[in-house]
């Protein structure tokens, strides 16, 4: 017996030691500047199924970290989150980034979620601060470092760095506004000193077989309303043009976004630029010529 748990030790300690080298690998890629989310995934896959291998029939994430994928911070440990199948159910894995927040993750950073139907967790950005904590990124613009102006595919499925530019997916961001009623925020400024934001209490995006249909209302803040104008439209890109305009609004107006006859607002158009409605526009706060330097659109369950 005594044989038995000497080597029962070692196996022990012997997995701590891959587990803690992994974690160390983990970290260095989450430091990375330029981590890529298809990067990131290789090195979870394989950690979520060594981990769960060798703890069959658990119903609970069995990390002990407090943080989760915050990439360029730095991290005392690195958790895979995952949340194994447990009789058929999917106890415990975070919808998105709010039940992230009330499970005691309070920093802002990047984390894995699973949107209900999502057998795979989705990277998002969760923001832990900002009115309350547990916002769900879709949408920052903070440079010009990312082209906006994209295909269909490409906004559907989502582009960018989360840790800078990015758009988290059309497909995601159905899969996300379908589990409740989720609330929307933007912020966004045109200098340090002038900064505003906009809410709505009801966001839901439709799926591709009607074309990303967008219901929004319920508008409150102080940066004015330039976004329910945009309710009841589908979502139109460069190569696919859904907008009730006689011309191509995507193409006009150098983005992806629900147009109309063209819009009210912009935020997926050209970063900095003057040109007339190309910009990153919000109409009732900074006009069709003035580019906002900020941006972020975020989800939050009502």
């Amino acid at each position: 017996m005594a044989g038995f748990s000497t080597v029962f030790t070692l196996v022990a300690l012997f997995r701590a030691s891959i587990m803690a080298t992994e974690n160390k690998e983990l970290q260095d890629l989450l430091q990375s500047p330029h981590v890529q989310p298809a990067d990131l995934n290789n090195q979870i896959q394989h950690r979520q199924v060594d981990t769960i291998s060798s703890n069959p029939g658990s119903c609970h994430c069995t990390c002990n970290c407090n943080s989760h994928f915050a990439w360029g911070d730095s991290l005392g440990s690195v958790c895979p989150n995952y949340y194994p199948n447990c009789g058929g159910s999917l106890s415990g894995r975070p919808r998105d980034c709010q039940e992230l927040y009330q499970k005691g993750n309070t920093r802002t950073g990047v984390y894995v979620i699973y949107p209900e139907g999502r057998q795979q967790g989705i990277y998002v950005r969760c923001d832990m601060d900002t009115a309350g904590g547990g916002w769900t990124f879709i949408q920052r613009r903070i440079s010009g470092d990312v082209d906006f102006y994209r295909n269909w595919t490409e906004y559907k499925q989502g582009f960018g760095d989360l840790n800078g530019n990015f758009w988290v997916g059309n497909d995601n961001i159905h899969a996300l506004t379908t589990q409740g009623n989720y609330q929307l925020r933007i912020d966004m400024y045109v200098s340090d000193t002038n900064k505003t934001y906009a809410t709505y209490s009801s966001f839901e995006v439709g799926d591709e077989n009607i074309g990303y249909f967008l219901t929004v209302g319920g508008y409150n803040g102080t940066a004015g309303d330039s976004f329910s104008y945009h309710s009841g439209a589908k979502f139109s890109t460069k190569d696919q043009d859904n907008d009730i305009s006689v011309t191509n609004c995507a193409e006009r107006c150098k983005g992806g976004w629900w147009y109309k006859v063209c819009h009210q607002s912009n935020l997926n158009g050209i970063y900095g630029s003057i040109v007339n409605a190309q910009g990153i526009n919000w109409m009732s706060f900074s006009g069709y010529v003035t580019s906002l330097v900020y941006a972020d659109m975020k989800l939050r369950k009502q």
